[in-house]
Protein backbone atom coordinates (compact mmCIF):
# COMPACT_ATOMS: atom_id res chain seq x y z
CA UNK A 1 0.00 0.00 0.00
CA UNK A 2 1.34 3.31 -1.13
CA UNK A 3 1.99 5.85 1.74
CA UNK A 4 2.15 9.83 2.29
CA UNK A 5 5.16 10.96 3.01
CA UNK A 6 4.98 14.03 5.54
CA UNK A 7 7.88 16.47 5.86
CA UNK A 8 7.99 18.94 8.84
CA UNK A 9 11.64 20.07 9.40
CA UNK A 10 12.53 23.28 8.19
CA UNK A 11 16.22 22.80 7.28
CA UNK A 12 15.34 19.21 5.13
CA UNK A 13 15.68 19.13 1.83
CA UNK A 14 14.31 16.21 -0.59
CA UNK A 15 16.60 14.81 -3.07
CA UNK A 16 16.54 11.96 -5.47
CA UNK A 17 19.28 9.53 -4.75
CA UNK A 18 18.52 6.58 -7.79
CA UNK A 19 15.05 4.91 -7.39
CA UNK A 20 14.59 7.07 -3.97
CA UNK A 21 13.26 9.72 -2.55
CA UNK A 22 15.80 10.55 0.30
CA UNK A 23 15.62 13.62 3.10
CA UNK A 24 18.45 15.26 4.74
CA UNK A 25 18.95 18.01 7.11
CA UNK A 26 22.51 18.86 6.45
CA UNK A 27 24.70 15.79 5.15
CA UNK A 28 22.30 13.44 8.10
CA UNK A 29 19.92 11.48 6.12
CA UNK A 30 16.66 11.36 8.15
CA UNK A 31 14.28 9.47 5.36
CA UNK A 32 14.98 7.02 2.57
CA UNK A 33 11.54 5.85 0.66
CA UNK A 34 11.40 4.27 -2.65
CA UNK A 35 9.32 6.47 -5.24
CA UNK A 36 7.46 3.71 -6.23
CA UNK A 37 5.86 3.60 -2.81
CA UNK A 38 5.08 7.06 -2.29
CA UNK A 39 1.24 8.17 -2.93
CA UNK A 40 2.17 12.08 -1.96
CA UNK A 41 4.27 14.07 0.02
CA UNK A 42 3.34 16.89 2.33
CA UNK A 43 5.64 19.59 2.42
CA UNK A 44 5.64 22.12 5.65
CA UNK A 45 7.00 25.49 6.39
CA UNK A 46 10.66 26.06 4.94
CA UNK A 47 11.54 22.77 3.61
CA UNK A 48 13.02 22.72 0.42
CA UNK A 49 13.19 20.02 -2.66
CA UNK A 50 14.85 19.64 -5.61
CA UNK A 51 14.07 19.90 -9.39
CA UNK A 52 15.00 16.41 -9.69
CA UNK A 53 13.04 14.67 -6.71
CA UNK A 54 10.34 16.81 -7.88
CA UNK A 55 9.89 15.44 -11.10
CA UNK A 56 10.59 12.00 -9.59
CA UNK A 57 7.67 11.97 -7.84
CA UNK A 58 5.59 13.36 -10.58
CA UNK A 59 6.74 10.79 -13.07
CA UNK A 60 5.72 8.26 -10.24
CA UNK A 61 2.33 9.69 -10.28
CA UNK A 62 2.27 11.47 -6.55
CA UNK A 63 1.50 15.21 -6.01
CA UNK A 64 3.31 17.69 -3.79
CA UNK A 65 1.60 19.80 -1.50
CA UNK A 66 2.60 22.67 0.15
CA UNK A 67 1.61 23.82 3.55
CA UNK A 68 1.72 25.63 6.66
CA UNK A 69 2.24 24.43 10.08
CA UNK A 70 -0.83 26.20 11.00
CA UNK A 71 -2.61 23.79 8.47
CA UNK A 72 -3.81 26.19 5.20
CA UNK A 73 -2.60 24.80 2.25
CA UNK A 74 -0.34 27.41 0.01
CA UNK A 75 -0.14 25.34 -2.97
CA UNK A 76 0.36 22.19 -4.78
CA UNK A 77 2.28 20.40 -7.82
CA UNK A 78 0.37 17.49 -9.83
CA UNK A 79 1.37 15.46 -12.23
CA UNK A 80 0.26 16.07 -15.77
CA UNK A 81 -2.92 14.41 -16.74
CA UNK A 82 -5.07 14.92 -19.95
CA UNK A 83 -6.96 17.61 -19.83
CA UNK A 84 -10.50 15.38 -19.65
CA UNK A 85 -11.93 18.57 -22.00
CA UNK A 86 -15.28 16.63 -22.14
CA UNK A 87 -15.86 17.18 -18.45
CA UNK A 88 -14.66 20.40 -17.62
CA UNK A 89 -16.90 21.56 -20.51
CA UNK A 90 -19.77 19.56 -18.56
CA UNK A 91 -19.01 21.32 -15.36
CA UNK A 92 -18.61 24.57 -16.28
CA UNK A 93 -22.06 24.02 -18.41
CA UNK A 94 -23.84 22.41 -15.30
CA UNK A 95 -23.37 25.48 -12.92
CA UNK A 96 -25.04 28.00 -15.30
CA UNK A 97 -27.77 26.25 -14.05
CA UNK A 98 -28.59 27.34 -10.30
CA UNK A 99 -31.60 24.87 -9.53
CA UNK A 100 -29.03 22.14 -10.37
CA UNK A 101 -26.74 23.45 -8.50
CA UNK A 102 -28.32 24.19 -5.40
CA UNK A 103 -29.58 20.43 -5.57
CA UNK A 104 -25.86 19.38 -5.23
CA UNK A 105 -25.72 21.59 -2.48
CA UNK A 106 -28.49 20.24 -0.56
CA UNK A 107 -27.09 16.73 -0.95
CA UNK A 108 -23.53 18.26 0.56
CA UNK A 109 -24.84 19.59 3.29
CA UNK A 110 -27.07 16.81 4.57
CA UNK A 111 -24.65 14.33 3.88
CA UNK A 112 -22.46 16.39 6.27
CA UNK A 113 -25.12 16.88 8.79
CA UNK A 114 -25.50 13.05 8.62
CA UNK A 115 -22.20 13.03 9.69
CA UNK A 116 -22.47 15.07 12.18
CA UNK A 117 -25.11 13.84 13.64
CA UNK A 118 -23.63 10.17 13.76
CA UNK A 119 -21.05 12.31 15.74
CA UNK A 120 -23.01 13.05 18.41
CA UNK A 121 -24.32 9.84 18.53
CA UNK A 122 -21.44 8.15 19.14
CA UNK A 123 -21.00 10.14 21.95
CA UNK A 124 -24.66 10.33 23.23
CA UNK A 125 -25.35 13.85 23.49
CA UNK A 126 -28.72 14.86 23.18
CA UNK A 127 -28.09 18.13 20.31
CA UNK A 128 -27.91 15.19 17.63
CA UNK A 129 -31.86 14.97 17.71
CA UNK A 130 -31.93 18.61 17.39
CA UNK A 131 -29.73 18.21 14.06
CA UNK A 132 -31.93 15.51 12.53
CA UNK A 133 -34.87 18.16 13.09
CA UNK A 134 -32.92 21.05 11.91
CA UNK A 135 -31.62 18.69 8.81
CA UNK A 136 -35.04 17.82 7.47
CA UNK A 137 -35.42 21.58 6.29
CA UNK A 138 -32.11 21.54 4.03
CA UNK A 139 -34.12 19.64 1.32
CA UNK A 140 -36.94 22.74 0.96
CA UNK A 141 -34.08 25.63 0.56
CA UNK A 142 -34.73 27.75 -2.23
CA UNK A 143 -31.76 29.30 -2.33
CA UNK A 144 -28.02 29.19 -1.92
CA UNK A 145 -28.22 32.25 0.46
CA UNK A 146 -30.91 30.09 2.82
CA UNK A 147 -29.21 26.71 2.54
CA UNK A 148 -25.97 28.14 3.93
CA UNK A 149 -28.10 29.97 7.03
CA UNK A 150 -29.28 26.50 7.94
CA UNK A 151 -26.03 25.03 7.69
CA UNK A 152 -24.76 28.63 9.84
CA UNK A 153 -27.66 27.50 12.44
CA UNK A 154 -26.57 23.56 12.36
CA UNK A 155 -23.19 24.46 12.81
CA UNK A 156 -23.66 26.49 16.14
CA UNK A 157 -25.63 23.94 17.75
CA UNK A 158 -23.25 21.35 16.60
CA UNK A 159 -19.92 23.00 18.07
CA UNK A 160 -21.91 23.69 20.99
CA UNK A 161 -22.56 19.81 21.57
CA UNK A 162 -19.34 18.96 20.31
CA UNK A 163 -17.63 20.48 22.95
CA UNK A 164 -19.76 18.77 25.45
CA UNK A 165 -18.30 15.60 24.07
CA UNK A 166 -14.81 16.18 25.16
CA UNK A 167 -13.38 14.70 28.27
CA UNK A 168 -10.47 17.25 28.25
CA UNK A 169 -8.77 20.18 26.92
CA UNK A 170 -11.53 23.21 26.68
CA UNK A 171 -13.33 24.30 23.39
CA UNK A 172 -15.61 27.24 23.18
CA UNK A 173 -16.15 27.92 19.40
CA UNK A 174 -15.06 26.74 16.41
CA UNK A 175 -11.58 28.87 14.77
CA UNK A 176 -10.06 28.50 11.60
CA UNK A 177 -6.83 30.77 11.36
CA UNK A 178 -5.27 31.69 13.79
CA UNK A 179 -6.49 28.55 16.28
CA UNK A 180 -6.76 30.21 19.99
CA UNK A 181 -6.90 26.71 21.15
CA UNK A 182 -5.46 22.98 20.75
CA UNK A 183 -8.51 21.67 20.17
CA UNK A 184 -9.02 24.74 17.19
CA UNK A 185 -5.37 23.92 16.05
CA UNK A 186 -6.22 19.67 15.62
CA UNK A 187 -9.55 20.68 13.84
CA UNK A 188 -7.51 23.05 11.31
CA UNK A 189 -4.75 20.24 10.24
CA UNK A 190 -6.89 17.46 10.17
CA UNK A 191 -9.43 19.78 7.66
CA UNK A 192 -6.33 20.44 5.93
CA UNK A 193 -4.96 17.43 5.36
CA UNK A 194 -8.00 15.95 4.42
CA UNK A 195 -8.46 18.64 2.23
CA UNK A 196 -5.69 17.91 0.18
CA UNK A 197 -6.08 14.01 -0.49
CA UNK A 198 -9.74 15.39 -2.28
CA UNK A 199 -8.85 17.97 -3.76
CA UNK A 200 -5.92 15.46 -5.93
CA UNK A 201 -8.86 12.79 -6.29
CA UNK A 202 -10.89 15.36 -7.70
CA UNK A 203 -8.09 17.12 -10.32
CA UNK A 204 -6.88 13.40 -11.11
CA UNK A 205 -10.70 13.24 -12.76
CA UNK A 206 -10.64 16.30 -14.64
CA UNK A 207 -12.42 18.79 -12.73
CA UNK A 208 -11.85 22.34 -12.45
CA UNK A 209 -11.49 22.15 -8.53
CA UNK A 210 -11.87 26.08 -7.93
CA UNK A 211 -15.50 25.70 -9.09
CA UNK A 212 -17.90 24.55 -6.22
CA UNK A 213 -21.35 24.73 -5.47
CA UNK A 214 -21.53 25.64 -1.67
CA UNK A 215 -18.49 27.43 -1.80
CA UNK A 216 -18.46 30.63 -4.25
CA UNK A 217 -15.47 30.99 -6.63
CA UNK A 218 -12.89 33.27 -5.09
CA UNK A 219 -9.28 33.71 -6.81
CA UNK A 220 -7.53 30.68 -6.83
CA UNK A 221 -9.81 28.37 -3.54
CA UNK A 222 -10.52 24.95 -4.44
CA UNK A 223 -13.86 25.82 -3.89
CA UNK A 224 -15.00 22.15 -4.97
CA UNK A 225 -12.76 20.04 -2.80
CA UNK A 226 -13.47 22.40 0.11
CA UNK A 227 -17.47 21.36 -1.19
CA UNK A 228 -16.45 17.34 -1.06
CA UNK A 229 -14.90 18.24 2.52
CA UNK A 230 -18.07 18.49 4.04
CA UNK A 231 -19.05 15.19 3.47
CA UNK A 232 -16.41 14.28 6.09
CA UNK A 233 -16.50 16.97 8.81
CA UNK A 234 -18.10 14.31 11.19
CA UNK A 235 -15.92 11.87 10.88
CA UNK A 236 -12.64 13.88 11.06
CA UNK A 237 -14.31 15.08 13.99
CA UNK A 238 -14.44 11.97 15.68
CA UNK A 239 -10.97 11.37 15.05
CA UNK A 240 -9.96 14.54 16.88
CA UNK A 241 -12.66 13.64 19.76
CA UNK A 242 -10.82 10.20 20.03
CA UNK A 243 -7.75 11.78 20.17
CA UNK A 244 -8.29 14.04 22.89
CA UNK A 245 -10.27 11.41 25.12
CA UNK A 246 -7.78 8.59 24.74
CA UNK A 247 -4.94 11.64 25.63
CA UNK A 248 -3.37 10.50 22.60
CA UNK A 249 -2.37 14.23 22.19
CA UNK A 250 -2.19 16.43 25.06
CA UNK A 251 -1.86 20.54 26.01
CA UNK A 252 1.89 19.90 26.43
CA UNK A 253 1.95 18.54 22.35
CA UNK A 254 1.27 22.19 21.66
CA UNK A 255 3.29 25.67 21.46
CA UNK A 256 1.62 28.79 20.99
CA UNK A 257 3.29 30.91 18.46
CA UNK A 258 2.64 34.13 16.27
CA UNK A 259 0.26 31.94 14.41
CA UNK A 260 -1.59 30.34 17.53
CA UNK A 261 -1.13 26.79 19.30
CA UNK A 262 0.67 24.41 16.59
CA UNK A 263 1.76 20.98 17.45
CA UNK A 264 5.69 20.91 18.43
CA UNK A 265 7.78 18.44 16.56
CA UNK A 266 6.83 15.87 19.14
CA UNK A 267 2.84 15.98 19.13
CA UNK A 268 3.09 16.50 15.36
CA UNK A 269 5.02 12.81 15.15
CA UNK A 270 2.57 11.73 17.28
CA UNK A 271 -0.39 13.04 15.12
CA UNK A 272 0.58 11.98 12.09
CA UNK A 273 1.10 8.27 12.51
CA UNK A 274 -2.45 8.16 14.95
CA UNK A 275 -3.70 10.36 11.38
CA UNK A 276 -2.44 8.02 8.78
CA UNK A 277 -3.34 4.92 11.07
CA UNK A 278 -6.66 5.57 11.28
CA UNK A 279 -8.00 8.27 8.37
CA UNK A 280 -8.95 6.61 5.71
CA UNK A 281 -10.88 8.52 3.07
CA UNK A 282 -9.55 7.97 -0.66
CA UNK A 283 -12.43 4.76 -1.29
CA UNK A 284 -15.15 7.26 -0.83
CA UNK A 285 -13.61 10.17 -1.97
CA UNK A 286 -13.12 8.28 -5.39
CA UNK A 287 -16.72 7.06 -5.00
CA UNK A 288 -18.07 10.44 -4.16
CA UNK A 289 -16.11 12.27 -7.53
CA UNK A 290 -17.30 9.19 -9.50
CA UNK A 291 -21.13 9.88 -9.04
CA UNK A 292 -19.83 13.68 -9.48
CA UNK A 293 -18.78 13.05 -13.10
CA UNK A 294 -21.35 10.97 -14.13
CA UNK A 295 -23.99 13.84 -13.08
CA UNK A 296 -21.38 15.97 -15.19
CA UNK A 297 -21.30 13.98 -18.31
CA UNK A 298 -25.00 12.51 -18.26
CA UNK A 299 -26.45 15.85 -17.14
CA UNK A 300 -30.45 15.06 -16.67
CA UNK A 301 -30.14 11.11 -16.67
CA UNK A 302 -28.74 10.67 -13.16
CA UNK A 303 -29.48 12.29 -9.74
CA UNK A 304 -26.58 13.42 -7.10
CA UNK A 305 -27.16 10.96 -4.36
CA UNK A 306 -25.07 9.80 -1.41
CA UNK A 307 -27.53 8.13 0.66
CA UNK A 308 -25.95 4.68 0.19
CA UNK A 309 -22.77 6.22 1.46
CA UNK A 310 -24.04 7.69 4.91
CA UNK A 311 -22.66 4.60 6.44
CA UNK A 312 -18.78 5.58 5.24
CA UNK A 313 -19.35 9.42 7.10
Amino acid sequence: MKKTVYIYEQEAVLYKEGPQLSVRIHKTIIYNEPFSNIDSVVIFKRAQITTQCLCALLYHGAPIIYTTRSGKIIGSTYPRYTERPLLKLAQYGYLEDQEACLNIAKTLISAKINGQVKTLNVYRNKSASKLKQMAKSVPHSTSRNQLLGIEGSVASVYFSAFAKCLSKLDFTKRETHPAHDPVNALLNLTYMLALYKIDSILFAHGFDTTLGFIHTTFRDRISLSLDILELFRGLLDRFVLKLINLSQIKEDDFEITENGYLLTKRGFQSYIEKFSDSVDILETAERVAERLKRVMLNRGENRFDLTELFDML
